[in-house]
């Protein structure tokens, strides 16, 4: 059950080693870490309290998550198109999820906009927001 889980830290080490963890006083797994555990997908993310990025990863076992990996990550700061492209493509389903929403309103997706927003945007940003760079 969801309510029982619960998430506690193993190990910390490198830039993650002197930085406190939500998870060291609270051991209710919430927020984005209970979404990777559930869906089972790693996901890129902006920290909410202290603006770091992060990949977690989610351990699986016997077809359960069975622990995260968090790691702290810098991402480049723009992509060109094609490689914005390639890993839009291979993250989540989002660029196909992302040309739907745009086409929805716009004639065009023109994948040359990738490359004008930053990579973090891309990856951690809402569709929804990230469709506003097509708006005519």
């Amino acid at each position: 059950d969801d309510a029982d889980s619960s998430i506690s830290v193993v190990a910390k080490g490198g830039v993650a080693a002197g930085v406190p963890s939500r998870a060291e006083t609270d051991h209710r797994l919430r927020g984005t870490k209970q979404l990777v555990a559930l869906e089972r997908q790693p996901l890129a993310a902006i920290g909410r309290s202290d603006g770091r990025s992060v990949l977690i990863v989610p351990e699986i076992a016997g077809g359960a998550t069975v622990g995260l990996t968090l790691l702290h990550v810098r991402f480049e700061e723009r992509l060109g198109a094609a490689q914005a492209r390639n890993v839009l493509d291979g993250y989540r389903g989002r660029l196909a999820a992302l040309r739907s929403i745009v086409t929805e309103t716009e004639a065009v997706f023109d994948e040359s906009r990738l490359a004008s927003i930053p990579t973090a945007n891309l990856l951690t940003d809402t569709l929804v927001v990230l469709a506003e760079h097509w708006r005519s």
